[in-house]
């Protein structure tokens, strides 16, 4: 997260906002968890766990929109869907 969603200030390290205030704990909790399931599918898809590597993807899709997720995800279906032909 670069940027407060109360006040759109860009965020420094602290967890509470410089302009307006807003706690954000909690959604920069979210955001690290995003990152890091996004990490877990990568490493999933590497090891060709492509089921496990979607679940994990959905999750991180229902804590964060992201265009590098969203990416993935659909290369994990469309790998799914060609490997099951294939096989």
């Amino acid at each position: 997260m670069e940027r407060c969603p109360v006040c759109r200030a860009r965020l420094s390290d602290s967890p509470v906002c410089r302009r307006c205030g807003a706690e954000l704990d909690i959604l920069l909790l979210i955001d690290a968890r995003a990152d890091w399931l996004a990490h877990r599918a990568v490493q999933l898809i590497a090891r060709d766990n492509w089921a496990g590597a979607e679940q994990v993807l959905q999750e991180a899709q229902k804590l964060r929109q992201s265009p590098f997720v969203q990416a993935l995800h659909e290369f994990v279906q469309y790998a799914r869907g060609r490997t099951s032909v294939i096989t």
